[in-house]
């Protein structure tokens, strides 16, 4: 009985927090999430700038031809993952 007090006091310390979300909190999770997302094309995003958008649309600039040959060849893929992780729409 005695081991199963922290871990729940460690939720309810959690759930409090959660209700307590600023921007600055948001914008964080937009980083780790984009930075999850590169996690999955480390090879294809490596020397790629990606960000979010104020309409959560995600940006992907890349300094090379050949980068962009390479997303594009994953870009089934890459929108798949982009709604699954960031719940954003693909680039324009």
């Amino acid at each position: 009985m005695k081991t199963i007090m922290p871990i729940i006091k460690v939720n309810l310390m959690i759930n409090l927090s959660l209700t307590e979300i600023n921007i600055d909190d948001l914008l964080l999770l937009d980083q780790l999430r984009v930075e999850r997302l590169r996690h999955f094309f480390s090879e294809s995003l490596l020397h790629c700038v990606i960000r979010l958008d104020c309409n959560q649309t995600l940006i992907i600039d890349c300094p090379e031809a050949s980068i962009v040959d390479t997303v594009l060849s994953d870009l089934e893929e890459l929108c798949d993952y982009t709604w699954r992780i960031l719940v954003a729409h693909p680039g324009r």
